[in-house]
């Protein structure tokens, strides 16, 4: 009985300990006449602008990330599918007419030259 009525008396110092310090790095305590929440706005809660300068840059990776599957590369480079139609962003290792890291002018020209030639003149394809 001794043992349990220790142990709550240290639960109950260690909660006050960390709801105190909760208390104080999100800013709800009130201190030398600074009102209602000040401390959170100038303390802790001024990193929230990085938190959302962070999942913009994540939406952006994954929104033009290479549509291959765990490819961790950017899609540069826009590729439809001859067979289901359907327009992809891939990374210059899964194009499939892109064999160097970097594209000349003239790799450029026969890309458009190949695409020319397989839709032609249908309208609304080029």
């Amino acid at each position: 009985m001794l043992t349990t009525a220790a142990g709550i008396a240290v639960l109950i110092i260690f909660w006050a300990a960390v709801a105190h310090e909760l208390q104080m790095f999100f800013g709800f305590r009130n201190g030398d006449g600074n009102g209602s929440h000040y401390l959170f706005w100038s303390g802790s809660g001024s990193n929230l602008g990085y938190l959302s300068l962070a999942g913009g840059l994540l939406i952006y990776y994954r929104k033009n990330n290479c549509k291959r599957s765990w490819c961790p590369f950017l899609g540069v480079h826009q590729f439809t599918d001859p067979e289901d139609g359907v327009s992809r962003l891939l990374c210059w290792m899964h194009h499939p007419d892109v064999k160097h890291k970097t594209l000349k002018a003239e790799t450029i020209r026969q890309i458009q030259h190949k695409r020319h030639l397989y839709l032609g003149s249908k309208p609304g394809k080029g």
